[in-house]
């Protein structure tokens, strides 16, 4: 890296420690233990951005940071390298030197960043304070912390990712991304809705009205058994189903991604198509633009072969033309005419001779 991209890393990794200390009150309603936190989308994109070492900067140094300024301190150094880890793995599944996000297999390796990077980093937090440092059991973290941090992790990641790599031009809007990515907020919508219906209805059922504060103990602990359990199965319908509107967006776009590869092989002066051929026997639409192509190409290629041959006769006859000229100049020029002279008078002289001779020989006879 130069010095500047490193600034920005270490720019982006302040921000991010501000932010978890401004935003710590910010929690999940009925559930006071669980922070929400949207911020957590910047060591994710710092890391496919700035790649691995600049996201686990942004990560570590920034939960550092939070914590310090929530007094916390240096004692959940742990986390620091669970966020460290966050912005990391990115930077590893989709590193900068990928390029642009175009494609549709590259816009399912951001999905995938995202969610391996909050299920890696987090487990290794929980991990790391249950069974190395003791300070609650281990069961009772990934069922309290893990899983609903998780779930509001990818969420945010999942509907804020790609709009910072948009912005900082690393995902272009192609028609691949820009339909899996409606399709993907889609689902996130409806999912986190449906999560939300039931956590609430359960949390109801489970707590009751809360009348004191027993009551409202009781109704944080019910909304947060209805989390865990409506968290855990909106993640097993998320994946799957975003997994399906990859493979239908898949489906829909590729006819439109080998009609843009053929338009770009017709541009480099390619004009066997084997892709557009079979893309022509589809009975719809996109098989009509197919045949229409087909025929464009088959012309081109037509009217260039003319054309080359019409240049090719060209520079013939411009060759004929040049030599033409060239021979006139030359004959124009005095010293052939001197030359011209010299080899008519060299024949006239032959000539005489011959004919003195010849006169001589019949003399002796």
């Amino acid at each position: 890296m130069r010095i500047r991209p490193w600034i920005l890393v270490v720019v982006t990794a302040v921000a991010y420690g501000l932010l978890n200390a401004l935003l710590s009150g910010l929690k999940l309603p009925g559930a006071p233990i669980i922070a929400l936190r949207p911020q957590v989308v910047l060591p994710m994109a710092g890391g496919i951005l700035a790649g691995p070492i600049g996201g686990f900067i942004i990560g570590a140094m920034g939960n550092a940071i939070g914590d310090i300024a929530s007094g916390f301190g240096v004692n959940y150094w742990d986390w620091s390298i669970a966020n460290g880890l966050i912005g990391l793995i990115p930077g590893l599944i989709v590193p900068p030197s990928r390029g642009r996000i175009r494609t549709l297999p590259e816009f399912a390796r951001m999905l995938l960043a995202v969610v391996a990077a909050n299920g890696m980093g987090l487990c290794f937090g929980i991990l790391v304070d249950g069974l190395v440092l003791g300070r609650y059991g281990t069961a009772e973290a990934f069922l309290s912390w893990y899983l609903p941090a998780v779930v509001t992790n990818v969420i945010f990641g999942l509907l804020l990712l790609p709009v910072v790599l948009h912005f900082a031009g690393r995902l272009a809007m192609t028609v691949e991304t820009r339909t899996s990515l409606a399709l993907t907020l889609l689902l996130v919508f409806v999912v986190v809705a449906a999560s939300a219906a039931v956590t609430a209805g359960f949390s109801h059922l489970l707590g009751g009205s809360p009348a004191g504060a027993v009551e409202a103990v009781a109704r944080a602990d019910a909304t947060l058994a209805a989390l865990r359990w409506s968290g855990g199965v909106m993640l097993l319908v998320l994946l799957p189903s975003i997994g399906v509107s990859i493979w239908l967006t898949r489906l829909i776009t590729a006819p439109l991604a080998a009609l843009t590869a053929g338009a770009y092989e017709l541009e480099q002066g390619k004009y066997d198509l084997p892709e557009m051929s079979a893309l022509a026997l589809r009975d719809d639409e996109l098989g009509v633009l197919a045949k229409a192509f087909d025929r464009m190409s088959s012309s081109v290629q037509k009217r260039e072969v003319a054309l080359q041959q019409e240049i090719s006769d060209l520079r013939i006859e411009i060759d004929r033309e040049n030599t033409s000229k060239e021979v006139s100049r030359i004959t124009e020029t005095e010293y052939f005419r001197g030359l011209e002279q010299k080899a008519k008078e060299l024949r006239l002289r032959r000539s005489v001779k011959a004919t003195s001779t010849h006169g001589g020989e019949k003399q002796d006879t």
